[in-house]
């Protein structure tokens, strides 16, 4: 597949709103690039840095817009490139993999390379509102009050059975993926799925994630060509020609590409295989938190099926963490295995690590920070190209009244409804 790269500067300056604007942005940036099936596609050494500071590749949902921040880290896109091969656009909830540098101190980065690619898509089947999931082709999917919905559903309450729908999300064990963001499509489009590959047999080329077999006897592993080759436990992302109770493969992937040693690291996803705190993974890969400060609830949270942040800096193939930050419980209606779990979890070594209870997944929070633009209403307006909803918000620094198009606010809100920020708070930045 050929490669097209574009730069975001170009992108931008096209489409970022003016004071009176706003109908651009973040979410018009359009199919921009198709590097890869799954992960990039591109080795992170061979982007440049785009900018000072540590080389960082951060794995993750998106949480915010202005610029894009992800796991906590804020990315200024500006020069960046972009692959996002099945949604063509960023929006909230989508899973990115960013390389570029950033300042641990302050949280703040540049971005080099901004990729994306849904990590399932077909057809719902299975549907149990109570419990909050549903499965496509075998895999089951979790919902809970962080996911984003989309393409005209505000929620569970709007999907059907046999609905074709396009899901981002953190692979967990046994064939679970935990969605960031459910999208209903018009177009089905080719197989997707996303996993840990299990019962491998080498002889007939097949394995599983969770109960859905996969045949990959004529995969590639994506844009290079190559026979794929997979191993037991990797986490990948596959495509295949079409819908079938056996997947014929047309590709498979890494799930995310891995940085090279002694650079940094940053995973948001689902802890799996945890053993201690010195002993687990994320996001499929192997991570040793056991020196780690913990933020957003007590270490003894940790556990299988939880979703964290974790970052710190690669070695021999472990990421060795300095920060590790609970993201909620497992969700409803979920069942985390955790036969490993020891009763007394390792205490992290760095002092005052919090001692109130994890967070639930309602407490996840989205932002979007920038100028208004496309004010119709309090209730209808953008910001870098997200729709925002602040009827029912609570205003910092000035009222509803003082809500118009060019006014710089921040944002935040902990639900995302068809694709519509709804705010909980607007603070008013300036020049109100």
């Amino acid at each position: 597949m050929k490669r097209r790269e574009v730069l975001a500067a170009t992108a931008l300056g096209l489409l970022l709103p003016g004071c009176g604007g706003g109908g651009g942005g973040f979410a018009s940036l359009g199919s921009i690039g198709s590097i890869g099936s799954g992960g990039t596609g591109i080795s992170p050494g061979g982007i440049g840095s785009g900018g000072t500071g540590v080389v960082v590749t951060t794995v993750g949902p998106v949480d915010g817009f202005g610029s894009i921040i992800v796991n906590g880290i804020r990315f200024d896109i500006e020069t960046a490139q972009f692959d996002l091969r099945d949604q063509g656009e960023l929006r909230l909830g989508i899973v990115v993999q960013v390389v570029g540098t950033y300042d641990p101190a302050t949280n703040q980065g540049t971005a080099s390379l901004v990729s994306s690619s849904a990590d399932l898509r077909g057809l719902v089947a299975g549907l149990d509102r109570t419990a909050r999931r549903f499965a496509v082709k075998t895999i089951e999917v979790q919902v809970d009050d962080s996911t984003v919905f989309a393409g005209g559903l505000s929620g569970l309450a709007d999907l059907e059975d046999t609905q074709p729908v396009q899901v981002h999300g953190l692979p967990g064990g046994n064939g679970q993926l935990r969605a960031t963001r459910v999208e209903l499509v018009a177009t089905l489009g080719a197989p997707v799925v996303s996993g840990i590959v299990q019962a491998r047999d080498p002889v007939n080329q097949t394995f599983r994630i969770g109960d859905q077999l996969v045949r990959y006897d004529k995969a590639t592993s994506g844009s290079s060509g190559a026979p794929a080759t997979v191993a037991e436990g990797d986490l990948v992302k596959i495509r295949a020609s079409v819908a079938a109770p056996v997947l014929d493969a047309t590709s498979v992937e890494p799930w995310s590409q891995a940085p090279a040693n002694d650079e940094s690291l940053s995973l948001g996803g689902l802890v799996s295989d945890f053993r201690s705190l010195g002993s687990l993974r994320v996001d499929g890969r192997a991570v040793d938190a056991s020196g780690a400060n913990v933020s957003g609830g007590p270490a003894s949270s940790v556990g299988n099926g939880v979703r964290v942040d974790v970052t710190g800096v690669v070695r021999q193939g472990v990421l060795v963490a300095s920060r590790l930050r609970l993201r909620g419980e497992p969700s409803s209606g979920s069942t985390p295995t955790t036969p490993t779990t020891p009763t007394t979890p390792t205490t992290p070594t760095t002092p005052g690590t919090p001692t109130t209870p994890a967070p639930t997944a309602n407490e996840a929070a989205f932002s979007a920070e920038g100028t208004v633009g496309s004010f119709r209403s309090v209730a209808e307006f953008k910001i870098k190209g997200q729709d925002i909803n602040a009827s029912r918000a609570t205003f910092v620094g000035g009222t509803q009244a003082s809500l118009r198009s060019g006014a710089k606010v921040l944002v935040t809100g902990s639900r995302v409804v068809d694709d519509v920020l709804q705010a909980d708070r607007v603070e008013f930045r300036e020049d109100r």
